[in-house]
Order: structure tokens, then C-alpha cells, then sequence
């Protein structure tokens, strides 16, 4: 059943009041014949509210998916294929691969949010994306009302983006996705502290995702007591003429060899040294402890976040000569 004027204040984890115009909770596939009446309308698709910025009330329809549901579909020597509906939480994906010993997912442990946002943002941390354990995303066409399927290859999956969210924003409605784990783990383990963090432990993917898990609880606010969307800002992509000049200055400054010959610079790195961390305006802030965080202290529109994360951009660009992308979503 739609829902008319429906507050999303507690749908995001900024907790920002904004309310949208139409509303649908998707539980059932069926739901969808719903939607036909509004594939001219700005639509929203909303599942676990971490990675989105409301700056301000939502025109159109918000769909907000709560599909859940996962089953085996298939496996080989090398590959378990589990089918996993959108609205399940992604953490909670993460644990049951752990239990069942299947291996891809465990250093993307902790990351809040839903499974049908996964591809959308294309996730990633600690130096694996969502876009190595995907097989087959099945979606709902907004535009044709009809199912479709789209193979990883399809989603032409690039650094925190895809189509779903470059090219086709609110027009698919992701219903699914099957996943592709390994039986044996091929281990990521020179991407941050983890391999330090692990120590003397024996290592399987069940240490990895731990150490995963305790690093990103040291450096993270937790959204339930202080609201955020975790990491704000994309880390920026240069090419190695821009490096090197930026090295000459800054020897100490992190960076990473990308297979594209580019290289990718810490955005957080950036923000602290350019003396954000930590400063507050007015309501909202940059984290005292993760530069890349943006914070909400008291009551807040989100306008006033966008105003923060205006700041911050122009501040880097003028001191760097480097344009941070945000990793959030604004709406609208």
C-alpha cells in the first residue's frame, strides 16, 4: 500500500527529518504492479538509508525494499552461487557466508546498509569490491515494467559506481542478486592494518573479517549514536604526473597503484591535513577520529551537511588541486 507524506527521519542514518511524497514498503514481488503509475515520476530507491544525504523532501515515490530471502542456486569445484533478495542486510550476508565457510565476502565485513545497494555503489574496502563475487543481478525495469537480468559484465562496475547508479538512477529496482563465493579463500591481506591486526592467529576468512570488523569499530562512529553515512567522500583518482607533483610536496602522502596506471589518494588523508578533523560547524562536523566521516551532533537539515561537504571540497581543491567526489547519495 502507498503511503502519502511519509517521514523519512528514521530511514536514514543521518537521521535528517525530510518526508517524501509517496511511499511503498516492497515486501513482495507482486508489489511491484504498483508502480505503474509512477515511471514518469522521480523514484527513489531506498534500502538500508546509510550511504544517502536528504537534502530535503523527496518528490515522487520512495520505494523503500524490504525483499528478503537466500538459497543455494548452484555450485561447482571452485563456486557456491547463493541467491540473496535485495532487502537483506548486508552484515548479516557477510556472517552467513562466514558460517557456512564461503569465502569472498569477509573483507567487506561491517559495511552498513542493504544487499541491493551493493551493486548499486559497487562497495569495497580493504582492497576488495562487491564487483568480484558478482554473477547475476535480477532487477525490475521501471521504465518497461518487466523483469530483467544483468550479468556482472552488464553493470559496467567502475570505483563506487555502476550503472544503476551513474547511468539508469531510480529506474531499476534491484529485486536480487546471485552471488558467486569461493570453497577456498584467496586471501586480501595488504590493504590497511589487517594482516598486523590478524597477528599470530591462525588465518581463514572467519580472522580476516574479524580483524575487518575490529578496525573499522576503531575508526568508525557507529550511526545508532552518532549519525553518519560512514565514508564520505570517494578517495580521488589522479594520474601519476599530478602525483608526483603532489609527492614532491607531500613525500609522505599514501597512494595506490591502480590497474588503469592511475592512482588512488587517501580522501581522508587529504581532509586531515588540510586541518578538518575534527572541526565543527555549527551542528554537523567532520569526525574527530575519521576524516572522511561527516557527522551530525544536533538536530539538522541536510543542507547544512551539503554546506559542510561543500567546504571541505573547495578547501582540498584549492590546497591540493584535487576534486573529492561525494560517495553519498544526495537527495534529492
Amino acid at each position: 500500500m502507498i503511503q502519502y507524506q511519509h517521514s523519512l527521519g528514521e530511514l536514514n542514518s543521518f537521521r535528517v527529518s525530510a518526508k517524501a511524497e509517496a511511499y511503498l514498503a516492497l515486501e513482495r514481488l507482486d508489489q511491484l504492479a504498483l508502480l505503474s503509475d509512477w515511471r514518469n515520476r522521480p523514484n527513489y530507491i531506498l534500502g538500508g538509508g546509510s550511504n544517502i544525504l536528504l537534502a530535503g523532501d523527496l518528490p515522487g515515490l520512495v520505494i523503500h525494499n524490504q525483499l528478503k530471502g537466500r538459497r543455494l542456486v548452484g555450485q561447482d569445484q571452485e563456486f557456491v552461487y547463493l541467491e540473496v533478495a535485495a532487502g537483506e542486510n548486508w552484515q548479516e550476508l557477510v556472517l552467513y557466508s562466514l558460517a557456512n565457510n564461503w569465502a569472498g565476502l569477509e573483507n567487506l565485513a561491517l559495511i552498513p546498509g542493504s544487499v541491493g545497494a551493493a551493486p548499486v555503489q559497487n562497495i569495497g574496502a580493504y582492497g576488495v569490491e562487491f564487483s568480484e563475487v558478482c554473477h547475476l543481478i535480477q532487477a525490475w525495469d521501471m521504465q518497461q515494467q518487466r523483469f530483467c537480468k544483468f550479468e556482472s559484465t552488464d553493470c559496467q562496475f567502475a570505483y563506487r559506481d555502476s550503472i544503476f547508479k551513474s547511468l539508469y538512477p531510480g529506474r531499476f529496482i534491484i529485486c536480487s542478486l546471485v552471488l558467486k563465493l569461493r570453497r577456498q579463500p584467496s586471501y586480501r591481506l595488504d590493504y590497511g592494518n589487517i594482516r598486523e591486526e590478524i597477528g599470530d592467529q591462525p588465518l581463514s576468512i572467519r580472522a580476516v573479517a574479524e580483524a575487518v570488523m575490529r578496525i573499522r569499530r576503531s575508526k568508525l562512529p557507529d550511526p545508532k549514536e552518532l549519525p553518519n553515512a560512514g565514508s564520505f567522500f570517494k578517495n580521488p583518482l589522479v594520474a601519476q604526473e599530478k602525483l608526483e607533483q603532489l609527492l614532491a610536496q607531500y613525500p609522505k602522502m599514501p597512494h595506490y597503484r591502480q590497474v588503469d596506471g592511475r592512482l588512488k589518494l587517501a580522501a581522508g588523508w587529504l581532509i586531515d591535513q588540510a586541518g578538518w578533523k575534527g572541526k565543527r560547524m555549527g551542528a554537523v562536523g567532520v569526525h574527530e577520529r575519521q576524516a572522511l566521516v561527516l557527522v551530525k551532533y544536533a538536530e539538522a537539515r541536510g543542507q547544512e551537511i551539503v554546506q559542510l561537504a561543500e567546504a571541505v571540497q573547495q578547501d582540498i581543491a584549492q590546497k591540493f588541486g584535487v576534486n573529492l567526489v561525494p560517495e553519498v547519495n544526495y537527495w534529492p
